[in-house]
């Protein structure tokens, strides 16, 4: 009976024909290079990349969503680049010709490639604190470059080989990761430096996103994402 009178409205009042919505353009965010070099103690700088890389692409997510776009993530493009010979993290991949051939292996409109470079993380002095109260408690500064690939006219918006950006992130006080001054057992111990980690490799992936977005906002429109702290 359902069914019927679906069909009925759609034929008297026209629900067939009613303007059906866009769909998004696809922009693929390509596997990100992170040559990073986290020295805060006992950090494990393999795991920090892959953590700074999973908040730079959810950010990129959800400012994509925001602006229009849907993003196609590292889940496609790394197959993607793997089949067809490509690696970025080798300069002379990082070309016209590779992005391109890219976005038409995943049936995107641009491609965004992102270098991750340089990084500095403190906190703030406690004195300063004290006397600013209202201040940010620590600042997270990453280099980034920024690759904007148009993909059906095969032209840059963006080449990230002209221009370093300098992300800053300013967030929360960080604790410490040595393990001389944590007490209690081994386990927890580790378990608290890996959580440490895990804090600071996020403001970091923020800030890396704020240089990103610096080049990404004036190519492509994109805006901060409705939720940014996810």
């Amino acid at each position: 009976m359902g069914t019927i009178l679906a069909l009925a409205l759609t034929g008297v009042l026209g629900w067939d024909s009613l303007p059906q919505e866009a769909p998004r353009l696809a922009i693929a965010l390509a596997p990100i290079v992170n040559t990073c070099d986290p020295k805060f103690p006992h950090a494990d700088k393999e795991f920090v990349r892959a953590e700074m890389d999973g908040w730079i692409e959810k950010l990129l997510s959800k400012s994509a969503e925001s602006s229009g776009y849907r993003l196609v993530g590292r889940e496609k493009t790394g197959p993607a680049a793997k089949d067809l010979g490509i690696d970025f993290a080798n300069g002379r991949h990082r070309n016209l010709a590779q992005l391109t051939s890219l976005g038409t292996q995943v049936e995107a409109q641009f491609v965004i490639l992102i270098l991750v470079g340089k990084d500095i993380q403190k906190n703030a002095e406690v004195s300063s604190i004290l006397s600013n109260p209202g201040r940010s408690l620590s600042e997270s500064k990453v280099e980034v470059r920024t690759w904007v690939a148009s993909v059906s006219d095969a032209k840059w918006l963006a080449d990230g080989s002209k221009r370093a950006i300098t992300g800053l992130a300013q967030g929360p006080y960080f604790g410490t990761t040595r393990s001389g001054e944590i007490t209690g057992n081994p386990d927890d111990i580790a378990q608290m430096i890996l959580l440490e980690s895990k804090r600071r490799a996020e403001w970091l992936g923020r800030a890396a996103f704020s240089g990103a977005m610096q080049v990404l906002s004036n190519t492509l429109g994109f805006k901060q994402p409705d939720s940014p702290s996810l």
